[in-house]
């Protein structure tokens, strides 16, 4: 099955959204692995509240859901193609840099690398291949 432009963007908006979710849910219940791992590499500094980081992604997931809104609702052209195909590329980075490392130093669950790895992985990639030659006719 192929997938329209608008399509994906509906698809990479709710992986964002789950990601966002899991990151929220396991900053504030369960990020002592993190806090461990942070204090082991010196950079227990970089720890923010949990009201900043819940407030942080509540702004890029509602930015998130204005670009979202616009790939589906706005001509399929080449800016759109662009805009869907970024935002594929930066969750499949967002798996390698910082998720993945971070588990790996861990040794243990780290926030958002279960959804990183299990769903933004596959599923951007399959975005990044399925759009690979896509080519609105507008500009």
């Amino acid at each position: 099955m192929r997938l329209s432009l608008r399509q994906w963007g509906a698809v990479l908006f709710v992986l964002f959204v789950c990601h966002n979710a899991e990151e929220a849910f396991g900053f504030v219940y369960a990020n002592d692995n993190g806090l461990r791992l942070l204090d082991s590499l010196g950079m227990r500094s970089l720890v923010v509240s949990p009201e900043a980081f819940l407030g942080s992604l509540g702004i890029v997931t509602t930015f998130s859901a204005l670009v979202a809104a616009w790939i589906v609702f706005a001509p399929e052209t080449r800016a759109t193609l662009w805009v869907v195909r970024i935002w594929a590329a930066i969750l499949v980075v967002n798996v390698f840099v910082p998720h993945l490392p971070a588990a790996i130093l861990a040794g243990s669950y780290v926030p958002g690398v279960a959804t990183a790895v299990l769903l933004n992985l596959p599923l951007s990639v399959a975005c990044l291949r399925a759009t690979s030659n896509a080519w609105p006719t507008q500009t």
